[in-house]
This record gives C-alpha cells, structure tokens and sequence, in this order.
C-alpha cells in the first residue's frame, strides 16, 4: 500500500472515530490531563530523568496554549426566535485527554455558555497520523439553532436543535446541597449505556466515564443543576456525551431531565434502565463533514497565515 493511500485511509479512520453524541447531567469542570503528556521524575535528585521531564511538561504547556488559541478563535452565535446571542467560552478547557490507539498527541474539549447553559462542545485535537495536523469536532448543544466560524474560515449552521430533553422517568427527589445532588447525577447517569455499530455488523459498548466532564446551572432561570459526562470506546476519549439536568419550575416543583446528541459518523444506541430510549443514524464521511447538529474538519494550513 502506498504511503498517500495510507494517510488517506488513516485520515478517513480519524474523522470517524474523532466524533461524539452527548447527554448532559452535573458537575464542576474537570480538566484530565493527557495519559503521555507528563511524566513526573521519581527523584528530585535524578537530573538525567528531570531534564527530559521538564521538556515534555514544557511540551504540554505550548500545546495548551496552541488549543487555547484556536478555542478563542472559535465564534458561536445561538438563533433565537427573537434574537442572536453571542456564546460565551469557559475560560478554560473543560477535560483534556489522549488517544494513542488513534494517534491523538492531545485534546481539550471546550464549552460554550448562553445564560449559563451550554450550547456547544467542541474538541480540539492534536494528531500524527502520519504528519502533525489539528482536527475540530463541535455539536450543537442548543434547544435551538447555532451558527459557528473558525480561524481558516469554516463556517457552520445547525439544521436543527442539537438538543430535545426528555424527561427522566423515576427521578430522585432532589437534594438540598450541591454535593449530594452530584451523587444522584452520577447515579443517574450510571442507569444510561450506550452502543455504537461502526458497521452493520461490528459494534462496540461504550464505557461511561466516572466522573462528569463540566458542571454548570444557572440561578436566575430554571436550571438549577445539569453536568455533562462522557461515554467512551478508547481511553478517555469522549466518544459519547449525556446531559442530565435538574429544573425547578417552582419552590415545590423540579423535574430531572435528560438530552442526547450525535457527534461520531458511527450509528449509536443509548439505553435507559436497559431499554432504547435514542438512536442516531449511520453519517456518511467527508473531508469536512456537516451534519445538521455537529460537524467536524482538519485546520487549513493557511490558518496561521491569517
């Protein structure tokens, strides 16, 4: 096989597995560090093993700051039925992971808010397969429409919501303090699995990460808790994302509710209590693929000539 056709292929295998579907639920931002991206020396006394340490701590740092530029770079504007916001970005990245099966260097996953709700999520990517490049990944985590740009000059319209709550059936009566309701999302988001089928015939479980990638809630609306988490096929690599949400339309009344959303060309299957409750179609692949609630592409290289 030649080296073009095998960039091509490996670019191909990139983009298919770089995506992710979402449901929502609560917790602060946490922020993972990638599995290769520091490596502590066992002995302060030890310079030989410092000196290379502190190289690839530097590493990390530039590399973060190269994602923290492009995050900045992205504009998100919510269509309203009335108005347009401008998306507010959380100053710093919400997770940050590695994928070495899939040769991804490192990653940070950034969110953007309106009125303290997200309404997008976007992965940053740092790859070698086989040359160094950026790959972007958002999904619209809006009840309505979105538009997006970026720093080469891509720019993006959701077709559609990327987000339809439901609401979650046996909900636990919701706790008074942030720590304990912490606990009941994560017991709620434990009773959802989730599937992908990368073909007809080849599928996958997806494992749930313990802990919520970002917390968020707004006290002046009705959204009194909600937190991200992340299903995942490799690593800490968020595959699959869930958003369960706590409402308080009143003193005496509060819903618990739940939202999906497709990042990944890959058919999904997210179950409740063991029961289908969400699916998402197969998407067929492209260089730059726009889909109606997420989209992905590799950076121009004249990106950093603008």
């Amino acid at each position: 096989m030649s080296s073009r056709r095998f960039a091509g292929r490996a670019r191909v295998s990139t983009m298919l597995a770089c995506c992710t579907f979402l449901i929502a639920v609560v917790r602060g931002p946490h922020i993972e560090e990638p599995t290769n991206s520091l490596v502590h020396a066992q002995s302060k006394g030890d310079d030989n093993q410092e000196k290379p340490n502190k190289g690839k701590q530097e590493q990390s740092k530039a590399r973060l700051r190269e994602m923290h530029m492009r995050a900045k770079a992205t504009t998100i504007v919510q269509i309203g039925s009335d108005k347009q916001t401008l998306g507010k970005l959380v100053p710093e990245p919400v997770f940050r992971y590695s994928d070495q099966p899939r040769r991804v260097v490192d990653a940070t996953l950034w969110c953007w808010h309106v009125e303290g709700r997200p309404i997008a999520l976007q992965k940053v990517e740092y790859y070698h397969r086989p040359n160094y490049y950026w790959f972007y990944c958002m999904a619209s985590l809006s009840e309505t429409l979105i538009e997006a740009d970026w720093r080469d000059g891509q720019h993006w319209s959701s077709k559609k919501p990327g987000i339809q709550l439901q609401m979650l059936p046996g909900g636990p009566a919701p706790a008074s303090k942030k720590a304990a309701r912490l606990r009941q999302i994560k017991e709620i988001a434990r009773r959802f699995s989730a599937k992908i089928y990368r073909t007809a015939t080849i599928q996958q479980e997806m494992r749930l990460l313990p802990r919520p990638i970002h917390r968020y809630g707004d006290p002046d609306s009705e959204l009194r808790d909600g937190a991200i988490f992340g299903f995942t096929t490799h690593g800490t690599n968020p595959d699959a994302l869930l958003l369960v949400e706590l409402h308080q339309q009143e003193a005496s009344t509060s819903s618990w509710k739940y939202g999906l959303a497709q990042m990944t060309t890959g058919k999904l299957s997210v179950r409740l209590d063991n029961k289908e409750v969400w699916t998402a179609p197969f998407r067929k692949l492209r260089a730059v693929a726009k889909f109606d609630t997420f989209m992905f592409f590799v950076e121009s290289s004249q990106a950093d000539d603008k």
